[in-house]
């Protein structure tokens, strides 16, 4: 079965995914807003340009004929910085002072408090002012970082923060999927016990799981739930057992004194209505046990024919509504597999048909129709149908509608809610509405 996108592992990915994304952005946007790449030149840098710019004045006074761009090229420094020095106009006097050099001009407004820049491919630092051939100049310092140790990279990776994103992301999702399936795995398996459960097979095994956080306690909650059904449905399985032999006792004794009355007596009309209503409450006892069965007892699904299912069904139906004076007439059943539980379903169906003949004038009508995930098989009849209010109660047990309310009219009241039982243990439903005066009833399956 397809997992819907909304599922719960897909809500749990993504939120680790997005809070991923968050702490990311965070990290990149924090250091921009309080401008810590950008920060005051510590004793070393400011020493370092002073003693160079005045080491480039003594320079340029001994050989004034090299100028100070030669000078600027020539210049080495232990520490491996290079200079560069920007004139008035915003040019650089070398004319191959790198980016970094450039955008930092530009960013650093003040000349009296020397700033440094760190970055992932240098440090800028700078400007100090000096004089030559009487014009102030701003002198600039570079170092270039490239190739150097892994806190390089860790700078690069900040200064580029959508690639920094990207990595992290990349990185984190096998994690946020680890995780993910790590706390909806066993609820998967929770979810596919309690399916089975609703469905009334309790003799599904719940999973042990060794974990001693909430899933854990879940899992342990189930098995005591379980446990006490299987409990309380014994109990009264015991107690309809119990019930249907105290009352069957009697119930035999009725019948044979009412055999001996007759014999002794004759044919009467007050002996005819006791056996009549001695055999229907037999009837009634069987129903109600065969509910109880139906409700509680384990069954076997089973990949089953819908046409195979009805053939013999149909045949009957038909045979005992021409004995009525009726027709029924229904559609050819597909040759269609489903899982279902053979008895139950027939038992269901038949139920549905065997009322609509009871009540109906003189048709009754069973049509299937197959969509592409359910099947929906209809019976309908065009007898008095039922009142609009009692339409959602006639599939609770004894339930007898109220014109149908003398015992002549119909049975124990407990056909429909076998169907309805049948129904809901196949993850289907059935539903009733009047149709042209008659009452339809739908039963649905899922495919």
């Amino acid at each position: 079965m397809t997992r819907p996108i909304n599922s719960l592992f897909f809500k749990i990915f993504a939120g680790f995914w997005l809070l991923i994304l968050l702490l990311v952005a965070i990290l990149v946007t924090l250091p921009r807003l309080d401008e810590s790449h950008l920060q005051p030149v510590d004793s070393f840098g400011i020493e370092l340009l002073n003693k160079t710019s005045q080491n480039l004045v003594i320079r340029l006074g001994r050989h004034p004929e090299r100028g100070l761009g030669y000078a600027l090229k020539t210049f080495r420094h232990k520490s491996g910085f290079k200079f560069y020095a920007l004139e008035q106009n915003g040019s650089f006097v070398n004319n191959e002072a790198p980016k970094a050099v450039r955008r930092f001009a530009i960013e650093s407004e003040s000349i009296t408090r020397p700033q440094m820049w760190q970055r992932h491919d240098g440090i800028v630092l700078g400007p100090v002012q000096f004089i030559y051939n009487g014009k102030p100049l701003l002198l600039y310092a570079h170092k270039n970082m490239r190739g150097q140790s892994d806190r390089i990279m860790l700078r690069w990776l900040l200064d580029n923060p959508g690639l920094l994103i990207f990595i992290s992301l990349l990185v984190s999702t096998p994690i946020c999927l680890l995780l993910a399936w790590h706390l909806t795995s066993p609820l998967r398996q929770l979810q596919s016990a309690s399916h089975k459960i609703a469905k009334g097979e309790l003799e599904t095994s719940i999973p042990q799981l060794s974990r001693r956080d909430e899933i854990g306690q879940l899992a342990n909650s189930m098995d005591r739930m379980v446990l006490s059904l299987k409990t309380m449905i014994s109990s009264q399985q015991r107690l309809l057992s119990d019930i249907s032999h105290e009352l069957r006792s009697p119930l035999t004794r009725l019948r044979l004194a009412l055999a001996i009355s007759r014999k002794h007596q004759g044919e009467s009309s007050e002996l005819d209505r006791i056996d009549i209503e001695a055999a229907r409450l037999e009837q009634m006892i069987s129903d109600l046990l065969g509910l109880s069965r139906s409700q509680f007892q384990p069954q076997e699904i089973q990949t089953i024919r819908l046409d195979s299912l009805l053939e013999a069904l149909l045949d009957d139906a038909q045979f005992e509504a021409e004995q009525t004076g009726k027709t029924f007439t229904y559609d050819t059943p597909p040759a269609l597999e489903l899982q279902a539980y053979p008895a139950l379903l027939s038992s269901a169906i038949e139920n549905v048909i065997r009322n609509a003949i009871s009540y109906a004038d003189t048709s009754i009508n069973l049509t299937i129709t197959q969509y592409r995930n359910k099947l929906e098989i209809s019976i309908q009849d065009d007898g008095p149908g039922v009142p609009e209010t009692e339409l959602g109660q006639i599939f609770r047990p004894f339930y007898r509608v109220s014109q149908a309310r003398d015992r002549e009219s119909g049975g124990t009241g407990l056909g429909l809610a076998i169907c309805d039982n049948a129904m809901h243990k196949h993850g289907g439903s059935v539903m009733a509405e009047n149709v042209n005066s008659g009452l339809k009833v739908t039963l649905s399956l899922p495919l």
